[in-house]
């Protein structure tokens, strides 16, 4: 995955070895998915990752820079690389498949929690959403190009309230009913609403040119 400004969070210091670093991001993003950012003690995170305070002050200089190192460390492992399926329906298939994956309850939940701190922390609504946009803008555009390299569609552009429609429906599936959209749901969400979006607008380009 490219780096971008969010991915490119760097912890201050010298680390000691990886997996204790692991072990702190890991604590850290546990800890932000059960009790928020205020609720989260960086002494209870030393003990999760069963680490002493001083190794955690080694690295990180307070509870925001820890916050956004184990963001980022969460969002690289984020599944992207949406396979070329052959067709526009699959691809769309593929891709909201992609983004379920990207949302998971885990996910969803350690998100919240660092949308509800960046009231107070705007750096942190700032880096989330440059990043997942990143990721969102690159796995469409190449979905709309093959898209339109197929001659299914007759531009290679979808709008921005298309795009959100995935994220958007699958993290209030998760928020609402705590689980994630099943196949089928997918599947409906595609065929009903996406897909006809999308033709829709394709139809009002080839009528303007």
């Amino acid at each position: 995955m490219p780096e971008t400004a969010f991915s490119q969070t760097r912890a201050t210091g010298r680390p000691r070895n990886k997996a204790l670093d692991e072990a702190i991001l890991k604590a850290t993003l546990e800890l932000l998915a059960e009790v928020g950012y205020e609720g989260l003690a960086l002494t209870e995170v030393a003990r999760r990752a069963e680490a002493t305070p001083p190794a955690l002050y080694r690295r990180y200089s307070g509870k925001l820079e820890l916050v956004s190192a184990a963001l980022a460390y969460e969002i690289r492992t984020i599944p992207s690389e949406c396979e070329d399926t052959g067709s526009f329906h699959g691809d769309l298939v593929a891709l909201m498949s992609v983004i379920g994956a990207t949302f998971t309850p885990f996910r969803v939940r350690v998100l919240t929690a660092a949308l509800l701190a960046s009231q107070d922390h705007p750096q942190l609504r700032e880096q989330i959403l440059i990043e997942l946009e990143s990721i969102s803008d690159r796995e469409w555009s190449k979905l709309m190009k093959r898209a339109f390299s197929r001659g299914e569609l007759s531009s290679d552009r979808v709008s921005s309230i298309i795009k959100s429609l995935p994220a958007a429906y699958i993290t209030r599936h998760i928020l609402y009913k705590g689980t994630e959209p099943s196949a089928q749901s997918i599947e409906a969400l595609v065929v009903e609403v996406i897909m006809p979006a999308i033709l829709k607008q394709d139809h009002e380009h080839k009528t303007m040119f």
